[in-house]
């Protein structure tokens, strides 16, 4: 046992999550989030599972259920991106609403504390980013851009 034990410190994150007890860990959570984006209620888009935080005191499949959380990968990128700009978020303070376009790519809405974004994402995911000042401005380029939400 301690053998299998020293193999698994020296697996790399990544190699970590080919797993099949991480694999196990992971279903466990896209079952309990009904195979859904916890944020934006995606069920197409490829889903993640989310580290809230992460506690380096044990293996991914050891993490508590209540810090890990299912993410489409469009929501997933997007957290991580606020890593930098909203840095000290807390994840119960972001909210995230994805928008499909006419057949043009989509949009994301995002708010996180008084920090309102909407970043458009033509169909090769090249990000446009617009900081909205109030909710009439989300609102006005949400019609100017022909977007309606999709939940």
């Amino acid at each position: 046992m301690l053998f299998l034990c020293s193999i698994m410190n020296n697996l790399s994150y990544a190699e970590k999550l080919k797993s099949p007890k991480w694999q196990k860990k992971r279903l466990e959570i896209l079952k309990r989030d009904k195979f859904a984006c916890r944020l934006c209620g995606d069920t197409k888009t490829q889903l993640h599972i989310h580290h809230i935080e992460y506690d380096n005191s044990c293996e991914p499949w050891e993490c508590k259920n209540d810090i890990l959380v299912t993410l489409c990968e469009d929501c997933h990128s997007e957290i991580e991106s606020m890593k930098i700009w909203a840095k000290g978020t807390e994840f119960k303070d972001i909210r995230i609403a994805k928008i499909a376009g006419d057949g043009v790519g989509y949009a994301m809405f995002i708010q996180a504390k008084e920090i309102k974004l909407l970043n458009v994402y033509d169909n090769n995911k090249t990000r446009f980013c617009f900081q909205a000042i109030s909710d009439e401005g989300i609102k006005g380029l949400q019609k100017f851009l022909k977007f309606e939400y999709r939940g």
